[in-house]
């Protein structure tokens, strides 16, 4: 990782909290990020991950952030929280169906979101001339 500060958002917590999930944990995860176990309003429990990486053929960071449950998939609710937690209100995150040759997934109930550390999008405004 070329910058030593996390570039996600600083009140991720809160805002976790705020929707009503409980954090039981937070710990270190590999060379730049974390691991939350937490509990959901509703009693699910799961886990996140965050972590920020650049790629060795990227200058630009990226930030990841993964949300997993023991027994049942994440809800669009889960994934929309996890989305304003991690990258705020303004940044664009995407999930991202990768070809089969390339899809990684080292649980079967987690959910993943990928963006620039930026927060710029890392695609076309679709939406300029109306809609699609």
């Amino acid at each position: 990782m070329t910058n030593a500060s996390f570039a996600f958002n600083v009140n991720f917590a809160d805002v976790l909290k705020d929707a009503g999930y409980a954090i039981t944990d937070l710990t270190p995860h590999g060379t730049s990020g974390m691991r939350l176990t937490i509990t959901t309003p509703g009693g699910r429990k799961g886990s996140i991950l965050i972590s920020q990486s650049d790629q060795p053929d990227d200058p630009t960071e990226y930030l990841h952030a993964s949300i997993a449950f023991v027994d049942s998939d994440p809800t669009y609710q889960d994934m929309v929280t996890l989305h304003r937690a991690v990258y705020g209100r303004r940044r664009w995150a995407y999930q991202v169906f990768a070809p089969t040759t390339e899809h990684v997934n080292l649980h079967a109930h987690a959910l993943h979101l990928w963006g620039r550390a930026d927060g710029r999008s890392m695609m076309p405004n679709f939406g300029r001339f109306g809609t699609i």
